[in-house]
């Protein structure tokens, strides 16, 4: 069953995560959703193959070895003529002692394959080859929470780092769970009605590579016309 994880951001690259164990994708989750990334999990290649056989991936990371079929298999079936992912490009992960042997079996060696013990890397890597379709933008504005809490009400202020249509990056020191939900409110440079809304806390920011504390969180909806006025505001300044 794929595991779907949509953070912040809007119309970019879709990944797909095959045969990674649990734990290690739960310590590449929040990377990838820095992304702006829709990511998906399966947990062998043929689940993987179905998979991208139902949708169109623009990458995949891929476990190596598979627990079920050879590398060299999953990357020809899935690149099969015509296949709907058939262009993706494809990023193994090893442990350390295997890197060597993998180098020469992937068209552009060294590059596309990383090591599962760098998961930061794998963010740098995966940054390089998407993120120049995300939609986001380098914004400074204060945005004001809400967050509806177990023992009541806590109210924040957040400056935002980046703010799509579909989500912002905020600074912060405190961070709340992942998940919770929250009202938000903030005002765009040179508008004087407030933006209003409802989101969630889809990660925390990962400082050593960021350089920022903070959070990001996914936009459930926007009141009124602001999810119209962000678009056109995104569309009046170049992308960060």
């Amino acid at each position: 069953m794929a595991q779907a994880v949509t953070a912040e951001g809007g119309k970019t690259g879709r990944v797909l995560v095959v045969g990674l164990e649990r734990a290690l994708f739960n310590r590449i989750e929040p990377l990838l959703g820095r992304s702006l990334l829709a990511v998906d999990r399966v947990p062998s290649g043929e689940s993987g193959v179905l998979l991208s056989r139902t949708a169109v991936f623009d990458l995949l990371v891929v476990r190596h070895p598979l627990p079920d079929m050879a590398l060299g298999s999953f990357i020809n079936r899935v690149h099969e003529p015509g296949a709907p992912s058939g262009a993706a490009q494809i990023l193994v992960l090893a442990d350390d002692e295997r890197l060597a042997e993998l180098r020469g079996m992937l068209p552009d060696g060294s590059r596309s394959v990383l090591s599962v013990n760098e998961p930061t890397k794998l963010l740098q890597e995966v940054a390089s080859r998407l993120l120049g379709v995300a939609p986001r933008i380098s914004v400074r504005v204060l945005v004001r929470l809400e967050f509806q809490l177990a023992e009541g009400v806590s109210l924040v202020s957040c400056q935002s780092e980046n703010i799509s249509e579909n989500g912002m990056l905020l600074r912060s020191d405190k961070l709340y769970p992942l998940r919770t939900r929250v009202r938000f409110e903030c005002s765009l440079p040179s508008e004087r009605m407030p933006l209003q809304g409802e989101a969630e806390v889809m990660r925390h920011a990962v400082p050593d590579v960021e350089k920022v504390h903070g959070m990001g969180l996914r936009v459930i909806f926007w009141k009124n016309d602001g999810q119209m006025r962000v678009r056109r505001f995104l569309a009046s300044r170049p992308p960060a």
